[in-house]
């Protein structure tokens, strides 16, 4: 990252305003891709209680099953 700083050309003050708005969209970035793992997270968790119940009425039909 900071080799990308010596490809930055102009007054210092209009590198270092470049750099300073970059915050804003960093920070949003940031949230949008909190957000996005959050949710997914919330799908995992309820695929799992759904596969977990799935798993458990499924091993409950297969031990109804008469050994052979």
């Amino acid at each position: 990252m900071w080799s990308d700083f010596s490809a930055a050309s102009g007054e210092g003050s209009d590198v270092l305003c470049a750099v300073r708005d970059c915050a804003e969209p960093a920070t949003a970035a940031g949230e949008s891709m909190a957000t996005r793992f959050s949710s997914m997270a919330d799908v995992l968790a309820y695929f799992a209680t759904s596969i977990e119940a799935l798993d458990a009425a499924s091993a409950e039909e297969l031990r109804k099953l008469v050994p052979r």
